[in-house]
């Protein structure tokens, strides 16, 4: 697992209002935005944990859920694919080699992505 404090600028602005840093299985991208100056990719992504507990509807329940949005600056070699009115995913990868990071938006079903950048920064955490 790696250091997301050597990866993700502001990251405890994620963990502190969780209590740890998410698998972000099962989350789902509400939004993305390109930049073209700095290449830039700006997501919104709907998060949440769960405990041991089983909702109503025969799934975990939900103990916390936010709405984080996650910069990622000076990116290339950008491939994303199927954008549309529901895309959950089953997590987000993310592998440092020297200044650069490699990050993997795994689809589970709609958005997946796969990027180079150089800088992640945790722009905001809004409770749900």
């Amino acid at each position: 697992m790696p250091n997301y404090k050597d990866i993700i600028r502001y990251v405890n602005k994620l963990t502190d209002f969780l209590g740890e840093f998410p698998s972000f299985h099962d989350a789902e991208i509400l939004e993305a935005r390109l930049i073209r100056r700095p290449p830039t990719l700006e997501i919104k992504i709907y998060t949440f944990l769960t405990g041991s507990e089983i909702d109503n509807k025969g799934g975990y329940k939900r103990n916390k859920e936010c709405i984080v949005t996650i910069k990622f600056s000076s990116i290339d070699s950008l491939q994303l694919e199927d954008f549309n009115q529901q895309n959950v995913i089953f997590g987000i990868d993310f592998e440092k080699k020297d200044k650069i990071v490699r990050v993997t938006i795994k689809p589970c079903y709609g958005f997946s992505a796969e990027f180079n950048c150089e800088g992640i920064e945790i722009v905001s955490v809004v409770a749900k």
